[in-house]
């Protein structure tokens, strides 16, 4: 999933699924790591810097892929 702040990612991980969490900036990936940390759940959070949009993942290794998106009301 596209990380952003990890809202999705860190709520996923605390019901105890293992997360992919995806996204181009590395900052991003250092604050969700942070959060993980802090709430017990990092070792759930794999961290992959890509952009979702072109990120290819093994297929077989996923079973739900959710890209959650946010657009303004002018997109």
């Amino acid at each position: 999933m596209c990380c952003d702040t990890g809202r999705h990612a860190l709520a996923l991980a605390e019901l105890g699924m293992a997360v992919t969490a995806v996204d181009f900036a590395a900052s991003a990936h250092d604050l969700v790591q942070r959060e993980a940390t802090e709430r017990g759940v990092a070792d759930l959070i794999t961290p992959v810097v890509a952009d979702v949009s072109s990120w290819r993942p093994e297929i077989s290794s996923l079973d739900i892929i959710a890209i959650v998106e946010k657009r303004s009301a002018q997109q």
